[in-house]
C-alpha cells in the first residue's frame, strides 16, 4: 500500500527566483489563530536552494530572512 501511495506523490520543488508564500503556523506564532485568519503570508523570493529541501527566502524589498524554510511550509505564488 505504501508503494502505491509513494508512486503518486508529487514533490514540491522550487527554483531560485520563484515567488512563494510561507505558512503562518511555521513562523512560530504563539498567538491564537482563528479559522478566518490567513494561513499563508507574504510574497517571498527563493534566494538559494539547499540540497535537503531547505530554502533561503528573500522578501520583495530584498531583505534575506534569518533562517531556512522547509519546502513543505512553502506554496508557489502566482501574481
Amino acid at each position: 500500500m505504501a508503494r502505491y501511495f509513494d508512486k503518486h506523490i508529487r514533490v514540491k520543488q522550487f527554483a531560485e527566483g520563484d515567488l512563494v508564500l510561507k505558512k503562518v503556523d511555521a513562523a512560530g506564532r504563539s498567538a491564537p489563530v482563528g479559522k478566518l485568519n490567513p494561513s499563508w503570508e507574504g510574497s517571498y523570493i527563493i534566494e538559494k536552494v539547499l540540497a535537503n529541501g531547505g530554502y533561503y527566502l528573500q522578501d520583495v524589498e530584498g531583505r534575506t530572512l534569518s533562517h531556512t524554510w522547509n519546502g513543505d511550509d512553502l506554496k508557489r505564488f502566482y501574481p
